[in-house]
């Protein structure tokens, strides 16, 4: 087992022989200088953040012995561009690229199974990647901060968004929510401004607190009937939206829901469509905007109540 060589600035070479099995928790952290290694076969296990702030590491290969990336390991390793993970591999831990910021793409194998919170917060070059079918949950804050990121594939094996999962994806253009998907959490597609449309899944009964906060490109978004409560500021800022039609399943709107913009302006002309008696007429009216009925409006006597976000 290798335990900890940290902080060797001048090491920049490391050749790891075929006696070695292990690497510790924080081996090589800090050894800013490190430019390649080569993992043996032999390695089954590489601790937490055993390469942290390697800075000069641009490629690694894991050997097929293994079958996790543990929490942090090539956090900050700012000039790694390529690394090959094998089939072998059923997890990737917590913040493992964590600032992997040369990173441009990833292959994930369809062999892994869970993706840790951060595992790959502001990879900014990253710009698309797959989920492996089998990954039931985008952690909270996943791809937080990953500007580049313009696409992103994710199976109908998914089934919750986590928190600020997506935040600041800025130049994510399109997404497909899967079916499956119950649960999105707060801030989970905040400022994604390249966003036009989105579909909630019927399933999703809430939409949370600032859920899609500042999608300034945002022209047009479904609410399925499962929803029954929109939280605070779940479209705040999302001035190209215009209109809206919620559905008579929601029968709780927070404040500031949606209809408004920066410093709490009004959207111009913002028009919500929904059945009268609704808590989408009960906002419209309390908030000043446009109310169309929708055709055949049912009866519904439910008013605006709020509903515990958290």
């Amino acid at each position: 087992m290798i335990i900890r060589s940290s902080g060797c600035t001048n090491l920049k070479i490391i050749n790891i022989p075929d006696s070695v099995t292990s690497i510790g928790e924080g081996a090589f952290y800090y050894c800013r200088g490190i430019k390649s290694i080569t993992l043996p076969d032999s390695v089954k296990e590489i601790g937490e953040r055993a390469f942290y702030n390697c800075s000069g590491l641009s490629s690694i290969t894991i050997p097929d012995s293994m079958t996790s990336i543990d929490n942090g390991v090539f956090s900050h390793c700012i000039n790694l561009n390529e690394i090959t993970i094998p089939d072998s591999v059923t997890s990737i831990g917590s913040s493992s690229f964590l600032q992997c910021i040369s990173l441009n793409s990833i292959n994930i194998p369809d062999s892994v199974r869970s993706i840790g919170r951060g595992a790959f917060e502001e990879c900014s070059r990253l710009s698309g990647i797959k989920i492996p079918y089998g990954i039931e949950s985008i952690e909270y804050g996943t791809f937080y901060g990953c500007i580049s990121l313009e696409s992103i594939t994710m199976p109908d094996s998914v089934k919750n968004i986590g928190g600020y999962a997506f935040y600041k994806c800025s130049s994510l253009k399109a997404v497909k929510i899967p079916d499956n998907v119950k649960s999105i959490g707060n801030c989970a597609f905040y400022y994604c401004s390249g966003l036009t449309s989105i579909t909630i899944p019927n399933g999703v009964n809430k939409i949370s607190e600032q859920a899609f906060y500042d999608c300034i490109g945002l022209t047009s978004i479904k609410i399925p009937d499962s929803v029954t409560g929109i939280c605070k500021e779940a479209f705040y800022k999302c001035d190209n939206l215009k209109s809206i039609f919620i559905p008579d399943s929601v029968v709780s709107i927070d404040q500031y829901s949606f209809g408004y913009t920066n410093g709490c302006n009004k959207v111009d002309d913002f028009t919500i469509y929904g059945i009268r008696g609704s808590a989408a007429e009960a906002y419209a009216v309390n908030n000043g905007f446009n109310f169309i009925a929708a055709a055949n409006p049912l009866e519904n006597k439910t008013t605006l109540n709020k509903l515990q976000c958290r």
